[in-house]
């Protein structure tokens, strides 16, 4: 029977050492969600902007959504033969530099509207895609090293917390930018951020202890003592031949469609109904509506022409149609077909 693995001792300074070390590492990783996740935020605009529909707007996210997935097997043994302090470099840089040719994007009327600008909109967020795919790579690889396998479940828990950050955080910036900005600041603010967590990766991370100039210790897991070379060959054998990878690849697969379902389109849905309503009804033009007589609950309804909007953008039954729910029952009055007020009995 196998004995249970003791949990190790660390001292103080590892500790502290360590914490720098992952908690810069998990920051940067969450930027890069907010430079992963923002075009949801902008596909409403793209869309008002060039007169696309959702299937042009969709080519854009399959591209890029194809191209993350199949890069990570091939950036895979990269990140293992350069290390995972490098493939986060090469993936937060990268990233940062695709958003910001995404924002870039806007000025390049030349393309058109058509199928050039949709090309070019679509290879430079697959790109985008390529470089994301490092992070989560280089995380495991650099964390691997520095965390003893009975240390990571609390640790996964914490740090999974953690970067979740990022993508609450594009989900408030995202909201606001789209709103007063236009819209290629919604890829050019994640840029900025990217940028300014990658120098503090370059500064404060290393891929293991004896980098860091502590003591190295045996974390103890699958790896422990595997001196195989890494390469295609290797990663196949690794993955493919264990059923536990395989059924974890097919649930993530699973919920990562519903996933992306939400998180690539309801935004822009949000943004086309609730964000408008929210905004109109706190401008002054908005606050001003509800003083008008037809808002106000003395007053009997004010006629209001066919197809009329009310705050907010949202349309009315118009006014000159006969009212026939009997929700207005309920209330006791609607306007009738002649536009006057009739009191239930």
């Amino acid at each position: 029977m196998r004995s249970p693995i003791d949990r190790p001792f660390h001292t103080r300074e590892f500790r502290r050492r360590r914490s720098s070390n992952w908690l810069t590492l998990g920051f940067t990783y969450a930027a890069m969600y907010m430079g992963r996740y923002n075009l949801s935020f902008a596909n409403k605009a793209l869309a008002d902007t060039y007169g696309w529909d959702k299937t042009q707007i969709g080519t854009i996210i399959t591209a890029a959504l194809t191209i993350y997935g199949l890069s990570a097997i091939f950036n895979g043994p990269i990140a293992d033969r350069i290390g995972g302090r490098k493939a986060m470099l090469i993936g937060v840089f990268g990233a940062v530099v695709f958003n910001a040719a995404f924002g870039l994007g806007a000025y390049v009327g030349f393309l058109g509207t058509g199928s050039f600008l949709i090309a070019y909109f679509a290879s430079v967020w697959a790109l985008n895609s390529y470089f994301q795919s490092f992070s989560a790579l280089a995380l495991i690889k650099v964390n691997s090293a520095w965390f003893h396998v009975r240390e990571r479940g609390v640790f996964s828990a914490i740090f999974g917390s953690m970067i979740q950050s990022g993508r609450a955080l594009i989900f408030v910036i995202g909201g606001i930018a789209v709103m007063l900005l236009p819209w290629q600041w919604v890829f050019f603010i994640p840029a900025g951020i990217m940028t300014s967590m990658g120098f503090l990766t370059l500064h404060f991370v290393r891929d293991s202890p004896e980098d860091a100039g502590q003591p190295p210790f045996d974390t103890a897991d699958a790896s422990s003592g595997d001196t195989e070379k890494v390469n295609m060959r290797y990663l196949l054998k690794k993955v493919l031949a264990n059923p536990v990878t395989m059924t974890i690849a097919a649930a993530e697969f699973c919920t990562g469609f519903v996933r992306h379902g939400f998180v690539q389109w309801f935004p822009g849905t949000c943004r086309r109904s609730s964000i408008s309503r929210f905004s109109h009804l706190f401008s002054s033009k908005g606050r001003s509506s509800w003083s008008r007589p037809e808002f106000s609950a003395r007053s009997s309804p004010a006629r209001r022409p066919t197809g009329s909007s009310a705050p907010g953008g949202l349309p009315l039954r118009s006014w000159d149609t006969p009212c026939r729910s009997s929700a207005c029952a309920s209330c006791g009055s609607h306007p009738d077909s002649r536009g006057s007020s009739v009191r239930s009995s």
